[in-house]
């Protein structure tokens, strides 16, 4: 598939896509959002339900204060360029949309392959490099394509552009484009976001925590649920509020969260899996102080996702 190029600038490869992998820095303030919450006592009981491949990503309220956060730091021309594209859909409900088409009795094939898009499960002596590749594609090879498609650069071939065009059948048809471009932002705004998620890099033998069952107040879960919905539930914010909490941060602050790239980012990730898999310290069920220690890093992770999902669409759109 070819679009047409829009202007020389937006053709060149984008240095959040470029950027060398730099140090993980875990020196970074353990809690950057503001004071640490007075907790209710409320037990919370919750049900999870397994696909085939991967449990849901971020939960809905994750995803939508990092597309919150995301809007707010959106420049002119970025917040405009997505509106034509979206309509009169906000970028934090759009946010949620790939999640919930996994769900959809239509097209179940296509939303298969796409739900490997949200992860990437690596052995814990293994790289990315070194890594067996999904047939169907994975959250670095998503991020990637809808890069590509949103610059109007060519669509490599691979499998998410087989997914795709089983799903649009002509990539070329400029009836399609914007189709093409709002399915893209969708995806792109998510999965920036499920990077930052720890688990969605998580190991290999236990699919992202997924395998890894845990008492969370009491009720039975798994160590994946625990940071995808868990830790930002139990925090009894609205999205709205959380994300405005976490954005209140000076610009310098939002600018060093935004250096580096993609793979950078996946390191970070990779890096944080010693801390989100050391749970034996805790016990048989993991509470206050399980939420006490880990909801400064969890808010810290929809921080960055957030000003980095910005700093993508503002070099996209520049």
């Amino acid at each position: 598939m070819k679009f047409n190029a829009i202007s020389a600038r937006r053709n060149a490869e984008p240095p959040f896509l470029s950027a060398k992998v730099a140090g993980q820095r875990l020196s970074e303030s353990r809690f950057l959002g503001g004071s640490i919450f007075r907790w209710k006592l409320v037990l919370l009981a919750a049900t999870l339900s397994f696909t085939s491949s991967h449990a849901a990503a971020f939960g809905p309220t994750g995803h939508r204060v990092i597309a919150k956060i995301c809007e707010a730091n959106l420049s002119v021309r970025a917040k405009s360029s997505l509106q034509e594209i979206l309509g009169l859909q906000k970028l934090a409900y759009a946010a949620t949309w790939p999640d919930e088409m996994r769900t959809s009795t239509s097209d179940r094939a296509l939303w298969a392959v796409t739900s490997k898009w949200h992860f990437v499960n690596i052995a814990k002596n293994e790289t990315y490099a070194t890594s067996v590749k999904s047939e169907d594609g994975d959250i670095i090879m998503a991020i990637r394509v809808f890069t590509s498609i949103l610059k109007g650069l060519p669509i490599e071939k691979g499998p998410i552009r087989n997914a795709l065009q089983g799903y649009f059948k002509d990539l070329d048809s400029p009836a399609n484009q914007n189709k093409i471009k709002r399915f893209a932002v969708k995806y792109l705004v998510h999965t920036i976001g499920d990077l930052h998620q720890p688990l969605h890099a998580g190991y290999l033998n236990d699919r992202g925590g997924n395998d890894t069952p845990v008492k969370w107040f009491g009720q039975p879960n798994t160590l994946h649920w625990v940071w995808d919905r868990g830790l930002i539930n139990k925090q009894k914010f609205s999205f709205t509020e959380l994300a405005d909490k976490l954005d209140a941060m000076p610009p310098g602050m939002k600018t060093h969260f935004q250096q580096g790239g993609v793979m950078q980012w996946l390191d970070e990730s990779l890096a944080l899996r010693k801390v989100v898999y050391d749970v034996d310290k805790y016990g048989s069920d993991f509470g206050y102080p399980y939420t006490y220690d880990n909801t400064p890093l969890i808010n810290r992770q929809m921080q960055k996702a957030g000003f980095r999902a910005a700093m993508v669409f503002n070099q996209i759109f520049k």
